[in-house]
């Protein structure tokens, strides 16, 4: 007699026929996202060379403010409209404000399309978080999100100098006309195929709450980039406004941002994580070249490998995560990314300095991403599984949107520490900032000493927020694991 065999299903993966077309447009969606960043900041020289350097700064920063801002907003236009309207609306809003960019004569009309364009940036980063939520089962999504994360660590160390080879093939015009045929890719492969609502749409939006949240974050952004009293009145002006849309958010029948998603059970804990992580993460890895540069006295290709470095933590985090979930719960997985990159952060500010090895800061770099890369997975997780399908648009960009508010404040904090320590020890800040502008200057021994203690000190305040949010995930874990016997909600076991 034959024996019974009992056949293990095969495992799924996001590359599965059923999946494939959705995966792969969402990853060439953030690819051009991604790619968009860089490739603008290595166009500005010639960008100012052709329509002038006045105003130059807002090329980048209006792109910033409006991607933030929709975001946000495109979290309840994907609840109502459904996934596949939000998809197919941001690939014609992109495409289109991407040739307006190209064709602009002048840079009051390339700052216009640059806004236009940050809208259907920011919504990518809402439709492939959402993605995640509604098109893979449980199980698959933090495969999903691991995959999304390549994007980034691809980007990391290769975009830079792919940006630069375009570039010296076609004039900054070209970089802009390139993300059509892409778009246009994009579009054929996942135009049918984004899962679409099974609910009639309708638009569900809450236009008082998207313009509060631009005013704040305008607000917000021109009063970390001022000086002295008039950023700190400027952050209070933030501040008033913030409480201004809490009070609206609660009385608005539906608005931008459910209060749910910020306060209560479990998505105010698990979404406050996210934002002191961030603030942390970003504050040491955006001053990274100024280290590496100024206090190492490294090259400019060093400098970018360091970056890089910690983008290709955060994807072997985040592919590391994918696969410990399917045995564990996810509050285990949090805290295991927390014992990867506290211990990194606290290494680095004991050891910073301008004697340091590059090849341990590119050692602690890899390990704090990689930290990173496990804790936001795991979050992620944790988060979509308790949001409904009906509500997943909100949850997922509430979620970015906090990644990204910290991330903010975690730059503006740390540039704030670093150029204020170096600026005391050297009577100015001119030599940094010379760094941050590019400029190859040679720095004396007490200048190296002056940035590696502002970077030190940038260091501190990422460790100390980053214990705050370990503080978090231990209560969440604790909680749940009260909570979890009772709940009749099927878990992976701790």
């Amino acid at each position: 007699m034959t024996p019974n065999h009992t056949s293990t299903p095969p495992r799924l993966s996001v590359f599965a026929p059923q999946y494939r077309a959705i995966t792969l447009s969402t990853l060439l969606l953030l690819s051009l996202a991604a790619f968009d960043g860089m490739s603008v900041v290595a166009a500005l020289p010639g960008i100012g060379a052709d329509l002038g350097v006045a105003g130059l700064p807002l090329v980048l920063t209006v792109f910033s403010l409006t991607a933030t801002v929709a975001l946000l907003a495109s979290g309840p236009l994907i609840d109502s409209l459904g996934l596949r309207r939000t998809y197919r609306f941001t690939l014609i809003e992109f495409g289109v404000a991407s040739v307006l960019c190209a064709v602009a004569p002048n840079l009051p009309t390339l700052i216009v399309a640059r806004a236009l364009q940050g809208i259907g940036g920011g919504t990518v980063l809402s439709i492939s978080l959402s993605n995640t939520g509604l098109t893979y089962p449980p199980e698959l999504r933090p495969r999903a999100v691991a995959t999304s994360s390549m994007v980034w660590g691809i980007m990391a160390l290769g975009g830079p100098a792919a940006a630069a080879l375009l570039l010296s093939v076609v004039s900054w015009r070209g970089i802009f006309l390139l993300h059509v045929p892409l778009v246009a890719v994009a579009g054929m492969i996942g135009w049918r195929r984004m899962p679409d609502s099974e609910r009639p749409p309708h638009v569900d939006i809450d236009p008082p709450g998207i313009a509060l949240i631009a005013v704040v974050m305008g607000v917000l952004l021109a009063a970390l980039s001022a000086p002295g009293w008039l950023g700190v009145g400027g952050v209070a002006i933030a501040v008033g406004l913030a409480t201004v849309f809490w009070r609206h958010s609660g009385r608005a029948a539906s608005p931008v941002v459910d209060r749910r998603h910020l306060a209560a059970w479990p998505f105010g804990p698990l979404n406050l994580i996210p934002c002191l992580l961030f603030a942390g993460a970003l504050a040491v890895d955006a001053y990274v070249p100024i280290l590496v540069r100024g206090a190492l006295g490294r090259s400019n290709t060093q400098a970018a490998f360091a970056v890089a470095a910690f983008a290709i933590g955060w994807t072997l985090g985040s592919n590391t995560a994918s696969r410990l979930l399917d045995r564990w719960a996810s509050e285990r997985v949090t805290v295991l990314g927390f014992a990867t990159t506290l211990p990194a952060g606290i290494v680095l500010v004991a050891v910073v300095s301008e004697h340091m090895p590059y090849a341990l800061l590119l050692a602690l770099s890899v390990l704090q991403g990689s930290g990173m890369g496990m804790i936001t997975n795991s979050v992620v997780s944790r988060i979509q599984r308790a949001a409904a399908a009906e509500e997943m648009g909100r949850a997922s960009a509430t979620h970015q949107f906090m990644r990204e508010v910290g991330g903010t404040l975690g730059i503006a904090a740390a540039g704030a520490i670093v150029f204020g320590v170096a600026s005391s020890r050297l009577g100015g800040d001119e030599q940094v900032r010379s760094l941050l502008d590019g400029g190859d200057i040679a720095l004396d021994l007490g200048a190296r000493q002056a940035i590696a203690a502002g970077y030190r000190w940038a260091a501190v305040l990422a460790v100390a927020l980053n214990a705050g949010a370990l503080a978090i995930a231990l209560y969440v874990r604790r909680r749940t694991s009260v909570t979890r016997p009772s709940t009749g909600v099927a878990e992976s076991p701790e």
